[in-house]
């Protein structure tokens, strides 16, 4: 998550914003929380709100986010697919299957 172009500090415009001011804009911040609680080891605390790496995995728009990335690999294979496929056309179209074409 990154400050708007619109925001009152033109020095923080585009620049990424902070676990805990995130958690600020979303009414979730407390005193004292911690990055990382110590209990969150154990596999039987079943608690999400006791540090800020829980809360934050417990939000939905965080959880469905996928890394930057998967996200350029996904939108490069789309244009390496279309390349690859037009060369095969491209081939496949002036291709007359006898040897003496092939040289």
């Amino acid at each position: 998550m990154i400050f708007s172009e619109d925001y009152s500090n033109l020095t923080l415009w585009k620049k990424s914003k902070g676990i805990k001011r995130i958690l600020q804009e979303r009414g979730l911040w407390k005193e004292g929380l911690s990055l990382k609680y110590s209990m969150c080891k154990k596999k039987e605390f079943q608690r999400v709100d006791c540090c800020v790496r829980k809360i934050m995995a417990s939000q939905p728009d965080f959880v469905t986010q996928k890394s930057a990335i998967v996200e350029v690999i996904e939108n490069e294979a789309i244009y390496v697919f279309f390349i690859w496929s037009s060369i095969v056309n491209l081939i496949s179209s002036k291709c007359t299957r006898m040897w003496p074409n092939v040289i």
